[in-house]
C-alpha cells in the first residue's frame, strides 16, 4: 500500500506520516510543492492532505482579505499544487483523508468558502497561539461515517486552528460541529460509488492513545478502505 503525504515543508510532516503508517506495511510518498511531483499521484493508493499556513484568500473569492491575514503565514505554490491533486483524487477516485488545512483547502477546492480567523468571527474557544492547543467535545452526525469510526456520536479533540469551514461546497457534508458550532468534520454527499473522504478539523497525529477513537481509529479505517479497494 502506498499512502502519498502532502509536504508541509516543516519537520511536523514526520508526524501525519508515521501517524498513517500505523507501523504496518505501508509505504509513503511524500508530495512536495517544491517538487511538484504531481505524477506520483499516480503509484498512490490513497492520499493525505496535512495542516499548515493559512490558504490564500483569492481561492475561495475573498481576495480582499489577504489585507487581514500574515502573508508569511500563506504558501500560494502550496495552495496550487493541493488543489491539484484534489482535483485528481476526484477525476481518479482515490481516497482522500484531509486534516485541519487539509480540510479546509479540500472544501475551497470543491466550492466552499472559509472563516478567515476564528476569534475574529467570535469563536474563541480553539487556538489562541502557536505554542499550546486547546481541547474541547465534538457533536458528530448519527450515521455518518466518522461515527462509525469513533463508535459514537460525542468526542473530544485537540484545536491547534485560527480558519475554519465557512459555506461548505454542496458536494460535501457537515458530519461534526463544537458546541459553538465550528466546523470539525465533513464526508462527502454522495457516497455511493465514491471512494472514501473525510475531512478533520483536528490534529489526530498528535494525540495521545488514550485519544485513540479520535486519532487511531480514523487512521485504521483510512488504511482498511484502500485494502478493501484491493481486494
Amino acid at each position: 500500500m502506498i499512502i502519498g503525504v502532502t509536504d508541509t515543508g516543516k519537520p511536523s510532516y514526520d508526524k501525519y506520516a508515521e501517524w498513517i503508517a500505523q507501523g504496518k506495511n505501508v509505504t509513503i510518498k511524500k508530495l512536495s510543492f517544491t517538487e511538484r511531483n504531481i505524477r506520483d499521484l499516480e503509484q498512490c493508493d490513497g492520499v493525505v492532505l496535512t495542516g499548515g499556513e493559512d490558504v490564500h484568500p483569492k481561492f475561495y473569492n475573498q481576495p480582499e482579505l489577504l489585507n487581514v491575514l500574515n502573508s508569511d503565514d500563506i504558501n500560494e505554490t502550496r495552495d496550487i499544487f493541493e488543489i491539484e491533486i484534489i482535483e485528481q483524487t476526484m477525476k481518479k477516485n482515490i481516497p482522500l483523508l484531509a486534516i485541519c488545512r487539509g480540510m479546509q483547502i479540500l472544501n475551497v477546492a470543491y466550492g466552499g468558502t472559509l472563516i478567515y480567523d476564528v476569534p475574529t468571527a467570535g469563536f474563541f474557544s480553539h487556538r489562541f497561539d502557536k505554542t499550546k492547543s486547546e481541547r474541547h467535545k465534538i457533536y458528530i452526525a448519527t450515521g455518518s461515517i466518522l461515527a462509525s469510526i469513533v463508535n459514537n456520536t460525542e468526542g473530544k479533540v485537540n484545536s491547534f486552528h485560527h480558519q475554519a469551514v465557512h459555506s461548505i461546497s454542496s458536494d460535501l457534508l457537515v458530519v461534526a460541529k463544537s458546541a459553538d458550532g465550528v466546523v470539525e468534520a465533513i464526508e462527502r454527499r454522495e457516497k455511493n460509488g465514491f471512494a472514501f473522504l473525510l475531512g478533520v478539523q483536528w490534529h489526530p497525529e498528535r494525540m495521545s492513545a488514550t485519544e485513540e477513537q479520535c486519532s487511531n481509529n480514523i487512521a485504521q479505517r483510512f488504511l482498511h478502505e484502500i485494502q478493501l479497494r484491493q481486494i
